[in-house]
């Protein structure tokens, strides 16, 4: 019986454990709660129509902007292009802050950064009230700042890092800059890239077959451009824009490299204006000068005679700057329109001859239309309309895969030589020459020397065969 009363009353204390601990748990609960209702209290509310001024540091230096009726201005420089953007987001921030967790009875401001702040805000508003917030170090596992306001050492608040951003950066991310032209690549007439080295330009000519003529600035012998190589440049010239604002009012261009520019790029294009004629287009002009690089190889630029620095990449530069002249040739080795041509001769080995004579003929097609046609004769006797066609199309779609700087001199005869006669009876004669293994040297009289791929030139040759041999 005395065993069955023990029984009971180790029973009645583990009750009673039980619930005092059920009303322990509980109570943290509720106390939890009201912890989170007051971890998500908005600390800093300031009406963002009645701050005057605001105040922090930019770059180890203390700035002051003032709201005015002008709007905002930088108070050690009253020229500054202020960004109002930028000031309003700033005024968004402070209208209302919250924290996420507030720590009470702080005796240890080193604890949390706050001893040497990363920042100091000071926001003053109309009515001559201040408010100050300082941001000490960044908690590394919840990504937030520690920040303690009015200066109260011993509450100590965490905040989201959307509170601090909008106060780092340079003084330039409070700029307000210009944008760079809009200018579509169809836009463009003419582009001219003066340099120490390689100067070239481009510019629009209807009468090339690539719509493009380039060359040396100050060359007055200009080369046909290579179509493809041309849409890339200009999409290039058109895809230009502004990286970083820089300075709004440089005083020493030098320090930019822009006192003598590594490159001056001044792009001609037409825009269409609004007015009775729909189709009127005003002719525009940009001059872009690109200096030094920075540290990240971005290039300091000025537009036509601004004082205003800004930078542009690198990458998107050098695809303009570093061309050469010589890279954007046509690299068609012998085109020559058939109405162009009054006879095409060809010589093998360096003595056999073979005039081949045009003749055009005009079909009927219908009542309103007539097509021109060509025919070729060798020794008077009309060769095989397809065959001849094939030749031909070969012969002047035949394009060498770039363009020998150094030139070429060759240790033997020519092992195959076409000339044109025009109708206006100026020639073009190109001759071919083994170069490699893989390659044939074409060297035209035009003073260029192309370097044809092997078996595009056996293309050539084997259609000529097969003409003669008809």
């Amino acid at each position: 019986m005395k065993k069955k009363g023990i029984t009971i009353g180790i029973g009645v204390a583990v009750l009673l454990l039980l619930l005092i601990s059920y009303f322990i748990v509980k109570n943290n609960v509720k106390e939890e709660s009201e912890q989170e209702e007051e971890q998500a209290e908005e600390i800093v509310s300031i009406d963002q129509e009645e701050i005057t001024s605001i105040s922090f540091t930019i770059d180890e230096s203390e700035y002051t902007f003032d709201k005015g009726e002008g709007g905002w201005t930088n108070k050690e420089d009253p020229d500054f292009p202020v960004n109002t953007d930028k000031m309003g987001e700033i005024t968004d921030v402070l209208s209302a802050v919250s924290t996420t967790r507030t720590l009470k009875d702080v005796d240890n401001l080193e604890e949390y950064g706050l001893t040497d702040p990363l920042n100091r805000i000071i926001v003053e508003t109309s009515d001559g009230n201040k408010k100050t917030l300082e941001f000490g170090s960044l908690n590394e596992v919840t990504s937030e700042y520690y920040m303690t306001v009015d200066k109260d050492e011993s509450t100590v608040y965490l905040v989201e890092e959307s509170v601090y951003t909008p106060f780092t950066g340079d003084l330039y991310d409070y700029a307000s800059g210009n944008t760079y032209p809009s200018i579509s690549s169809d836009s463009i007439t003419e582009v001219q890239v003066e340099k120490t080295e390689s100067p070239y330009m481009l510019k629009e000519e209807e009468e090339v077959t690539s719509g493009w003529v380039t060359g040396a600035i100050g060359n007055e012998e200009l080369q046909t451009a290579d179509s493809g190589t041309v849409s890339t440049l200009l999409a290039s010239v058109s895809g230009l824009a502004y990286q970083d604002f820089v300075n709004y009012n440089c005083e020493d261009m030098s320090a930019y490299g822009l006192d003598h520019p590594n490159a001056v790029i001044t792009i001609t294009y037409e825009e269409e204006t609004s007015g009775e004629d729909e189709d009127s287009r005003e002719t525009k002009q940009v001059v872009l000068k690109v200096g030094s690089q920075d540290e990240n190889k971005n290039y300091y630029v000025s537009l036509n005679d601004s004082q205003e620095i800004y930078t542009m990449t690198g990458t998107s530069l050098s695809e303009i700057i570093n061309k050469k002249p010589v890279e954007l040739y046509d690299l068609t080795v012998a085109y020559a329109a058939e109405s162009q041509l009054s006879k095409i001769d060809v010589t093998e080995e360096g003595d056999m001859v073979f005039e081949l004579k045009l003749k055009k003929e005009e079909n009927e097609e219908s009542e309103e239309e007539t097509v021109e046609e060509y025919e070729y004769y060798y020794n008077d006797r009309q060769l095989d309309k397809d065959l001849s066609d094939t030749f031909y199309n070969a012969l002047t779609s035949l394009t060498g895969e770039k363009i020998l700087e150094e030139g070429y001199t060759p240790s033997e005869a020519a092992e195959f030589t076409v000339s044109y006669t025009f109708t206006d009876n100026s020639t073009l004669t190109v001759s071919f020459y083994p170069y490699d293994e893989n390659y044939y040297a074409g060297i035209s009289s035009s003073g260029k020397v192309y370097l044809v791929n092997k078996m595009s030139y056996k293309d050539v040759k084997e259609a000529f065969d097969n003409l003669i041999e008809s």
